[in-house]
């Protein structure tokens, strides 16, 4: 409702719906937009002696909000508003180095940390990404087939792809699945595709 009445062009969105826009608006009456989402997790994160700085910049061309945390020592990027059923997709920005959320259209602005530090805050690895962690970041469509042999047997699986969609992604998937081992029954009523960076696999 705050988002929809705000692109209305009112004025006077931040007064009618003073706390989507703050850390009560989530913490308390469970209802707000991604700044009070990023706000809410630097509160959490301090209360968990995590540190945390709230990011700003866009999402695919839409101003957006969400955050910086650091563990063992390097900065990597999470998005609490995004990481649930919003996107359709778990853990979507969990841990992620920033060439990945610039890669499916996020940009960040300097309007988050003092500038001088602006750096400090971006890392490019995805070490510490949830994916990565579960064994399912692939850079390469025979690392994809790989992690869905592994898999197969999953009725629904996301892999984190660090590549781009085309005809050639398939065909070399296919070759590498094949040489794994895989047999056609494997590929009945399965259906793929790609969504935001992520390389979906679903068994009908």
């Amino acid at each position: 409702d705050a988002i929809e009445y705000a692109d209305t062009g009112a004025n006077d969105f931040y007064q009618k719906y003073a706390n989507s826009w703050n850390t009560y608006g989530i913490l308390c009456e469970e209802k707000g937009v991604c700044q009070s989402y990023a706000y809410a997790f630097n509160v959490l994160a301090y209360e968990a002696e995590l540190e945390s700085v709230m990011a700003t910049g866009s999402m695919q061309g839409g101003g957006h909000a969400w955050n910086s945390v650091k563990i063992n020592d390097t900065w990597y990027m999470l998005d609490a508003t995004n990481n649930g059923k919003s996107t359709g997709i778990p853990y979507w920005i969990c841990n992620t180095g920033t060439d990945f959320i610039y890669s499916i259209g996020f940009v960040l602005d300097d309007g988050f940390v003092d500038g001088s530090n602006f750096l400090s805050y971006m890392k490019n690895d995805n070490k510490e990404d949830w994916y990565t962690d579960q064994g399912l970041y692939a850079e390469t469509p025979e690392e994809c087939a790989d992690i869905w042999y592994k898999n197969k047997n999953q009725k629904e699986l996301f892999i984190k792809y660090h590549g781009i969609d085309d005809e050639e992604f398939y065909d070399k998937f296919f070759e590498k699945a094949v040489k794994l081992g895989a047999s056609e029954s494997d590929f009945s009523n399965v259906r793929s595709g790609m969504v935001s960076g992520y390389f979906l696999i679903i068994k009908d």
